[in-house]
């Protein structure tokens, strides 16, 4: 008994794998449309192969595998970069307390990360930032208090679900927060003519509340979940990338013809003596309602614009 309990507590303190073992071979495979990654636990050699194979198989059905996108990472001295993410073994040691006496040494963990300054180059292309400080979405300046409020939250949330498993989700939260608050605030500043942020948040409040709609900025949650992965659709990552977003559609609001749910918008007309509901049912929905808009899909809004 004393020889198997000292050789049990040896190998407590041993890792549970020997990544050095020339017989311990993985391969994991993950693609996401034209993007993917495969993860090879091997030498450079067999790696070099497997590449190669993978590029004959892509080029017998007459897909291109990109030279400039395609390389070999060793993630034990850098970084891999899919789909927004920086994918690299953690260099820190860890333990794990078995009891009271021994410890277990832990094997070196992939950390995920989102990269913060590509993320400030997202939020300046999309008008959220300017020189490196938050600015004003003027594209949304003509929209209600409430409606600016759910589109801010939208971006916000889109970001928080997509990045939700990252290790410094903590950090990116802080980042978006201030970000997009202060760019709210200060569209808010314009839109009200309050002249400064601190006049916007005395008004409004610290969630810059909508007080008629019960509507408020978002109060975000700055823990991470690291093993929860996406693996089914969100509505709410399908609308951060969604180039037909609209306030109709956040609103959750249907067709007004046809019943139809998908990608509503809002028709307008300046004047009610403009309508004619003569020509368009739409238009004597309108007068009926004694409103001058109301929600359409696509394709009803296109065939009431083709009316002359």
């Amino acid at each position: 008994m004393g020889t198997m309990r000292r050789l049990y507590r040896y190998s407590q303190t041993r890792p549970v794998m020997d990544f050095s073992d020339p017989n311990y071979k993985r391969l994991n495979y993950v693609r996401y449309a034209d993007d993917w990654v495969i993860g090879v636990r091997g030498s450079l050699k067999e790696t070099k192969e497997i590449l190669a194979k993978v590029t004959e198989f892509c080029t017998s059905v007459g897909l291109t595998v990109s030279e400039t996108k395609t390389k070999i990472t060793n993630m034990n001295r850098d970084r891999a970069f899919f789909l927004g993410v920086n994918i690299f073994r953690t260099r820190h040691t860890k333990y794990a307390a078995k009891n009271s006496a021994t410890k277990q040494r832990l094997n070196a963990q992939l950390r995920f990360t989102a990269s913060l300054d590509r993320t400030r180059k997202k939020l300046s292309q999309a008008g959220f930032m300017e020189n490196g400080e938050a600015a004003p979405r003027f594209l949304w300046l003509h929209l209600a208090h409430e409606q600016i409020l759910h589109l801010y939250n939208s971006v916000f949330r889109g970001y928080m679900e997509y990045f939700s498993f990252v290790h410094n989700y903590g950090r990116l939260v802080s980042l978006l927060n201030l970000t997009l608050k202060t760019s709210c605030a200060k569209l808010l500043a314009a839109k009200f003519k309050l002249r400064s942020t601190a006049k916007v948040f005395a008004k409004f409040g610290k969630t810059l509340k909508c007080k008629t709609k019960n509507v408020e900025f978002i109060t975000p949650n700055y823990r991470s979940d690291n093993m929860r992965f996406k693996v089914s659709a969100s509505p709410i990552i399908v609308s951060l990338f969604s180039s037909h977003k609209s306030t109709a559609t956040l609103d959750k609001m249907a067709c007004s013809k046809c019943g139809s749910t998908y990608r509503i918008e809002m028709h307008h007309v300046k004047w009610m003596k403009d309508l004619n509901p003569k020509v368009s049912d739409i238009d004597k929905m309108m007068i009926k309602a004694h409103r001058k808009q109301i929600p359409l899909c696509r394709k009803c809004h296109m065939e009431r614009h083709q009316i002359k």
